[in-house]
């Protein structure tokens, strides 16, 4: 067996070793070289993959998920549309926010993407509500996107004064938490209650009191030189807005609601929106409604809703009235066929066509008949229709 070395490989030993400080200065060299070079890689703990990428983000505070989807983020979406390199778009919706990604595709100069994307947007704003402002996200990738947006809420969103229990129901009531929901809420006993209005409920019995005065004595908006409303603590502290601005606003307002009666005599979906509200006309009707505390409805107590409306006519007529205290909708004043069918088809206006508006209402009257309920969703969908 041969064990001599490689007469090559042994002129290098005795070259490195000859020459071992060029060596050493050598290898410094690289060592440093290789350290210098480790600081100018782009390491990351997981290397970021994502396509080019532009963000939208529209703040619509007040909007549910569906209001959002509707009247923000599918107008969007369809005007960015056949845009150059555009690869497809997603979107959510959410209450308060609409949020579109646009992917483009690889290669594509990301200033060149967002250029784009804010010409198409400005050409889409004039169809979006009033005081919507879509923005673009900053300049970053998907991977990047650790924080999207917070819900933050006052201290005394629930328990406070003007808290979730206080508005819904007169304050907290421990006895009822102790009892359990099983048996202390229940729709069997006092009974089923449907909102004719898409309002607060306390607005209800003053709205169809409204609606009656206008219709039983002809009343047209031109006559009206002013209304006063009167009611107690119990409705005027919660339904606090003067004049609405925007369709919340008008959820919680009296002279809102009695605008939109005199106007239009009807309050459903089409009146409760920004349009209809901020327009010429609600704006003025609005401001010839005042709201006034009734000592003497106040000393009645807050088991029922009471009110009282005086309109004064220009021909110095003055038309008067009391609020039926078993308001519409619930237990002890049910709708009537009519109103509740009235009711789906204002709620399906301008979504559904009217012949799947009444295959629905069909529908629901049979649902106990129904072997599977999904043929409510098949319905609504347009995949029954």
């Amino acid at each position: 067996m041969k064990t001599e070395s490689d007469p090559g490989l042994g002129r290098i030993i005795r070259a490195a070793i000859a020459h071992r400080w060029l060596v050493l200065i050598l290898s410094a060299g690289i060592v440093a070289l290789g350290v210098w070079s480790f600081t100018q890689l782009p390491i990351d703990a997981t290397p970021d993959i994502t396509n080019v990428q532009v963000q939208i983000n529209s703040k619509s505070p007040g909007y549910s998920p569906l209001e959002a989807e509707q009247r923000i983020t599918f107008p969007i979406e369809n005007a960015l549309a056949g845009m150059p390199g555009l690869d497809y778009t997603r979107s959510l919706s959410r209450y308060g926010l609409s949020q579109v990604t646009v992917a483009f595709t690889d290669g594509t100069d990301i200033y060149f993407a967002r250029q784009q994307v804010a010409e198409r947007i400005a050409q889409v704003k004039s169809q979006l509500p009033d005081g919507v402002e879509p923005e673009l996200g900053p300049i970053a990738t998907g991977l990047g996107e650790i924080f999207l947006y917070t819900l933050t809420a006052d201290p005394d969103a629930l328990d406070g004064p003007w808290g979730f229990y206080a508005v819904q129901g007169g304050g907290v009531s421990l006895g009822k938490t102790s009892q359990g929901f099983g048996k202390a809420w229940t729709i069997v006993d006092p009974g089923v209650s449907i909102k004719p209005y898409p309002c607060g409920v306390l607005t209800h019995p003053t709205i169809d009191l409204m609606l009656k005065l206008v219709t039983e004595n002809d009343v047209k908006p031109d006559d009206i030189e002013a209304v006063k409303v009167y009611a107690g603590t119990n409705i005027l502290n919660p339904i606090r807005y003067p004049i609405a601005a925007n369709h919340l606003q008008a959820k919680f307002s009296l002279p809102a609601a009695l605008a939109m009666i005199a106007l239009a005599r009807k309050a459903g979906k089409r009146e409760f929106s920004d349009e209809f509200v901020a327009s010429a006309s609600m704006q003025a009707m609005q401001k010839r409604i005042t709201t006034e505390f009734d000592p003497e409805i106040e000393k009645m107590g807050f088991d029922k809703m009471r009110s009282r409306i005086t309109i004064r006519l220009k021909d110095g007529r003055r038309v008067e009235g009391w609020a039926d205290e078993r308001y519409r909708g619930g237990p002890e004043n049910p709708l009537s066929d009519a109103d509740l069918e009235a009711k789906v088809r204002s709620c399906c206006d301008g979504i559904l066509h009217e012949k799947v508006q009444s295959k629905l209402i069909d529908a629901g009257r049979s649902i106990t008949q129904l072997n599977d309920a999904s043929k409510l969703m098949q319905i609504m969908n347009g995949v029954d229709a």
